[in-house]
């Protein structure tokens, strides 16, 4: 079939066009992948016109479930029939010799079958170049994967604001909203499916409702088109339709994974997600797999991988993580594991390794704010808040965070904890920065308390 036409218009994604279509002229095969919902279809619809406007031959495969049919499916939807005593796939070649530009939507459940024929097709029509999109690549020769990147907060704000028109036409963005809806784009990640359905729901929502409902989860986002297929429809149905592609241990990391907060590294999935059931020798392997499969995303730090969830993704695993019965268990080997990276960076805050302490205990604030949280939930758990709160002294005062690390000791010191020397030690801490701000009647009293735990302990440490 000839390009299919937009019901809806297109946001940004200028330089994204520009470079997909550049790339297109250098290859014969471009794979963009992505996230579900990233905008992989409506980016290659317009790359498509850019390159080969009419001319372009567009094949959904989003309702073609059987790769046996595959040749068939492709050879209907660009008006090509079977001829006596000619197989399939060689007439579908013959009538691909004369198209410039073939784009293969959605093809990630039908990923070896794909690939094969372009194999083929790319071999037989020598003038012919293949654009696809897939939640991951083919993985074979001459192919380029491109990865959609998720829209920064401009595009994101305008599309929002676009969507939130076509519903409710009267929405303007004033001030007062301004900050609502750019709060919206953020904790979305830029990712266009789901602002589309956050935008929706200015029907019956101010923005800063709709940003408040976001806790509740992937149901607070609702529905897209009636005419959409179900697992296009809702941000729940295409996150659902890539973990059914998953294999069970794929499917186990990634619900382990919702553990996380921010990004995290190698070594921490393999201390906190590896067990019998899930062998530390086979991490690595399953976390490319899902990196490949568009649901975990890897960015490079300071020469570094490091790794993330879409926080609707890590919404969906935390839903599996709870079914399962393991999220206790994850919790607590996730506490222990950034317990010792704080505790051992605290060791080196000063010296030659100061600089790469303090940028590891910043790289992993979010996780230790999950650890925190966690930890302060349960009177058996002080303990470990007060231990990190102990690592986390230097870091407060050298940082400046006087107040941050002052918040989250007088709720640690809240807890019904021993008299040990550990407790000592968070109050030694707290008077120090209560010094750092001037509160000196502070100091004098949670001076006293240490010095009262650190003489009947006998710690001289405090």
């Amino acid at each position: 079939m000839t390009l299919p036409v937009p019901m809806t218009s297109f946001v940004g994604r200028a330089r994204e066009v520009a470079a997909v279509a550049d790339l297109l002229s250098e290859v014969r095969l471009v794979t963009l992948t992505g996230a579900a919902g990233s905008g992989k279809t409506r980016l290659a619809l317009a790359v498509a016109e850019r390159a080969a406007g009419d001319t372009a031959a567009w094949v959904d495969l989003a309702a073609l479930s059987d790769p046996d049919f595959l040749v068939g499916h492709v050879a209907a939807r660009i008006g090509v029939h079977e001829e006596e005593c000619c197989l399939p796939l060689d007439t579908l070649c013959t009538a691909l010799r004369e198209r410039p530009l073939l784009v293969l939507d959605n093809c990630e459940h039908l990923a070896e079958a794909c690939a094969r024929l372009v194999e083929t097709l790319l071999r037989e029509c020598p003038a012919l170049r293949v654009l696809a999109t897939s939640r991951e690549a083919f993985a074979i020769g001459g192919e380029r994967a491109w990865l959609v990147p998720l829209l920064d907060t401009n595009d994101a704000v305008t599309l929002f604001v676009d969507r939130a028109r076509a519903v409710l036409p009267a929405f303007h963005l004033t001030p007062e909203h301004t900050g609502a809806v750019e709060a919206i784009c953020r904790r979305l990640d830029g990712l266009p499916l789901a602002i589309e359905l956050a935008a929706a729901r200015v029907q019956v929502l101010a923005p800063a409702q709709i940003l408040a409902r976001l806790d509740e989860g992937l149901r607070s986002l609702g529905a897209g088109s009636r005419t959409a297929l179900p697992r296009q429809r809702t941000l729940r149905g295409a996150i659902d339709w890539s973990y059914a592609l998953l294999g069970e241990r794929e499917r186990l990391l990634l619900a382990r994974l919702a553990v996380f907060s921010g990004t995290f590294s190698l070594g921490a999935v393999e201390r906190v997600c590896a067990d019998p059931a899930l062998p530390v020798e086979e991490v690595l392997d399953l976390l490319a797999a899902l990196v490949e499969k568009s649901l975990v995303v890897m960015e490079l730090q300071a020469g570094e991988a490091r790794y993330r969830l879409l926080e609707v993704v890590r919404q969906y695993a935390q839903e599996h993580l709870v079914a399962s019965g393991e999220e206790d268990a994850l919790r607590q080997r996730h506490a222990e594991f950034f317990l010792d990276v704080t505790e051992q960076s605290a060791g080196s805050m000063f010296g030659h390794s100061a600089r790469a302490s303090m940028a590891r205990v910043n790289d992993e604030m979010p996780n230790l704010r999950a650890v925190f949280e966690w930890s302060v939930t349960a009177p058996e758990r002080a303990e470990s808040a007060l231990r990190l709160c102990v690592a986390l002294n230097e870091f407060w005062r050298l940082r400046g965070l006087f107040s941050e690390g002052r918040q989250w000791l007088r709720e640690a010191l809240s807890l019904p904890a021993a008299a040990n020397a550990l407790r000592a030690r968070a109050l030694a801490g707290a008077a120090d920065l209560a010094r750092l701000q001037g509160d000196h009647s502070t100091v004098r009293t949670h001076l006293a308390a240490a010095e009262a735990i650190a003489r009947q302990v006998g710690d001289r440490t405090a």
